[in-house]
C-alpha cells in the first residue's frame, strides 16, 4: 500500500467517524445523503478541518514523542520491516488516536451506498490546505525515517526490535540520537586536521 493511499484511507475513515458523530450529536438524526449539496458541504467542511490541522501540526511531530503512545510489538507481529512502512504506520496510528477515529458500522446502516459516495469527494477535494497537509505528511515520514535509522537500526540496517520495544514502553531511560547530534559529530569530523590527513594519506595510496 502506497503512502498516499494511507493517508487517504486515513482521510476516508476520519470522514466516517464525523458522520457518526455528526448523529450522536443530533439525538440519532441522519445525514441527509440524497441532498447532494448538504452532503457535499458537510464533507467538504470537515476535509478543511482535517487537513488544516494537521498541515500544522505535523511540522511539530518528532518520531521520539508519537513512540510514548504507540504498542511497537504489534508493528513485529503483522511482519512490518521496512523502515518506511514503520515510520508511516506510527504516523498514522499517532493521527487516528488523537483523532480518536471511530468506525459505527452498527450506526451507519443508514447509508448502504455511503463509500461509493465518499471515496470521488475524497480523492477529487482539493480545498485550501490538502497540498500543504500532503507536503507536511511527506517531510514528517522522511523525518521519522531518518530517526528510526539512527536510533532503532541495527549496524546491518535490521530494526532493532528489543531497542524500539524498551523506548515505547518507557521501561529504560535509553539515550536518544538527534539530527543536531549528527551534525555536531559531521562537523567534528570536518574540522579535525588529522582527519583531514588520514583522507590526504587515503588519495595518495591510491595514486
Amino acid at each position: 500500500m502506497s503512502d498516499d493511499h494511507i493517508w487517504q484511507t486515513l482521510v476516508l475513515q476520519y470522514i466516517v467517524s464525523s458522520i457518526s458523530i455528526y448523529r450522536r450529536r443530533r439525538g440519532g438524526m441522519v445525514l441527509d445523503t440524497t441532498d447532494q449539496l448538504e452532503f457535499k458541504n458537510f464533507i467538504h467542511s470537515s476535509l478543511d478541518d482535517f487537513y488544516h490541522r494537521w498541515a500544522k501540526r505535523l511540522p511539530e511531530l518528532e518520531l521520539r514523542e508519537t513512540l510514548q503512545s504507540k504498542n511497537t510489538s504489534l508493528l513485529r507481529v503483522v511482519g512490518v520491516q521496512r523502515v518506511s512502512e514503520i515510520s508511516v504506520e506510527i504516523l498514522r496510528s499517532y493521527v487516528f488516536s488523537t483523532e480518536e477515529i471511530t468506525f459505527g458500522q452498527e450506526e451507519l446502516t443508514e447509508y448502504p451506498t455511503l463509500y461509493s459516495k465518499l471515496v470521488p469527494l475524497v480523492q477529487n477535494y482539493v480545498g485550501q490546505h490538502r497540498v500543504e497537509f500532503e507536503r507536511e505528511w511527506h517531510k514528517a515520514i522522511n523525518r521519522f525515517d531518518y530517526n528510526f535509522f539512527y536510533n532503532f537500526c541495527n549496524p546491518d540496517w535490521s530494526t532493532n526490535w528489543e531497542k524500539l520495544l524498551r523506548f515505547s514502553t518507557g521501561r529504560e531511560n535509553l539515550p536518544w540520537i538527534s539530527r543536531d547530534d549528527l551534525v555536531f559529530v559531521t562537523k567534528y569530523w570536518d574540522d579535525d586536521e588529522d582527519y583531514k590527513d588520514m583522507d590526504d594519506f587515503d588519495s595518495n595510496s591510491e595514486g
